[in-house]
C-alpha cells in the first residue's frame, strides 16, 4: 500500500477523532469547578464568611451597646451604679403612679359633669342613673352626695363636709409616693457631682504619681471619666423633675374640679340660676343629736 495514502488516512482519522475529545473536556470543566467550590481549603471559608458577614454584626449590635454602657459605668465608679439603682426606682414609681391614676379614674370627669348638670336641671333620678353607670372618683363623690341628699335625716352641711372629705382623702392618696420622686430628683445631681469630685481627685493623684513623666493625657482622660457621673446624675434628675411637676399639676387640677362639682351641688347660681340641688331641710325636720324638740310658745 502507498505510504502517502496511509499518511492521509491517518490524518483523516485524527481529524475524525479530535472532535470526540472536545466534549470530554467540556464535561471535565464543570466537574473541576464543582470540586473547587466544594474544596473547604480554597473558597469555602471565604464564601461562608461573605454570606454570613452581615448577620453577626446585626446580632452583636445590642451586645456592643450593652458592653459600652457597662464600660462607662465601670469607668464612672460606684456612684454610677447608685445612680442606676435610683433610675430603676424612679421608673418603677412612675409606672405605679400612672397605674394608680388610671385605676382611680383621674381623667374621667365627663360623667360627673353630666350628672351634676342633670341634677341642677331638676332631673335628680336621671343624674343618679348616669352617675351610677360610670366609674371614677369624681362621679363616685357626686353619686354619694346625690344619694345622701335624698335622705331628709341628714343635714346638707354634713353631706357637703363628707363629700369634701372624700375628695381630700383621694387627692392625698394620689400624692403619696411623690416625695420619693422629689428626693430622687434632688439627690441624683448631688451624687453625680460627688462622683465627679472623686474622679478629679483620682486624676490629680495619677498626675502626681507620674512625676516628671507627666502626660497631659492622664489629666484629660481622668477629667472626662469624672464628668460621666455628673452627666448620669442630670440624666436621672431631669425626667424625674418633669414627672413630679406633672403629678402635682394633675392632682391639683383634680382637687379643683372636685371642689367645683361639690359647690355646684350645694350652691345656687348667683345670676338667677336654679336652686341648689341639695339644700338645707326645714329646721323642724333636722335636729342635732341630743337636742330636744322645740316647744311651741304658750305650752
Amino acid at each position: 500500500m502507498d505510504p502517502t495514502s496511509n499518511a492521509s488516512a491517518d490524518e483523516t482519522s485524527s481529524e475524525v477523532t479530535e472532535p470526540a475529545a472536545a466534549p470530554a473536556t467540556a464535561l471535565e470543566a464543570p466537574a473541576a469547578d464543582a470540586s473547587a467550590a466544594a474544596d473547604p481549603a480554597t473558597d469555602g471559608p471565604a464564601a461562608a464568611e461573605a454570606v454570613t458577614d452581615g448577620l453577626p454584626e446585626v446580632a452583636a449590635a445590642p451586645l456592643d451597646g450593652l458592653k459600652s454602657l457597662l464600660a462607662l459605668m465601670d469607668a464612672g465608679g460606684p456612684v454610677m451604679y447608685v445612680l442606676a439603682v435610683l433610675s430603676v426606682v424612679m421608673v418603677a414609681a412612675v409606672l405605679l403612679k400612672l397605674a394608680q391614676f388610671v385605676r382611680v379614674g383621674v381623667w374621667r370627669r365627663s360623667a360627673a359633669e353630666r350628672a351634676v348638670a342633670l341634677a341642677r336641671g331638676g332631673r335628680t333620678d336621671a343624674a343618679i342613673v348616669v352617675a351610677g353607670s360610670a366609674r371614677g372618683i369624681a362621679v363616685r363623690i357626686v353619686l354619694a352626695a346625690l344619694c345622701a341628699g335624698r335622705r331628709r335625716d341628714i343635714a346638707a352641711e354634713d353631706i357637703r363636709d363628707e363629700a369634701l372629705r372624700m375628695a381630700d382623702e383621694t387627692t392625698g392618696r394620689l400624692r403619696s409616693g411623690v416625695r420619693l420622686l422629689e428626693v430622687i430628683a434632688s439627690l441624683a445631681p448631688l451624687l453625680g457631682l460627688f462622683g465627679t469630685v472623686l474622679g478629679m481627685i483620682e486624676a490629680f493623684q495619677n498626675l502626681e504619681a507620674a512625676g516628671a513623666r507627666a502626660d497631659p493625657s492622664i489629666l484629660s482622660g481622668g477629667i472626662w471619666v469624672a464628668l460621666l457621673t455628673t452627666a448620669a446624675g442630670l440624666a436621672v434628675a431631669m425626667p424625674t423633675v418633669v414627672v413630679v411637676n406633672f403629678i402635682d399639676r394633675t392632682v391639683e387640677r383634680l382637687a379643683d374640679d372636685l371642689d367645683n362639682l361639690v359647690a355646684q351641688l350645694f350652691n345656687r347660681e348667683i345670676a338667677g340660676g336654679p336652686a341648689a340641688v341639695i339644700s338645707q331641710p326645714e329646721p323642724s325636720h333636722v335636729h342635732a343629736v341630743g337636742q330636744p324638740h322645740p316647744v311651741p310658745a304658750g305650752e
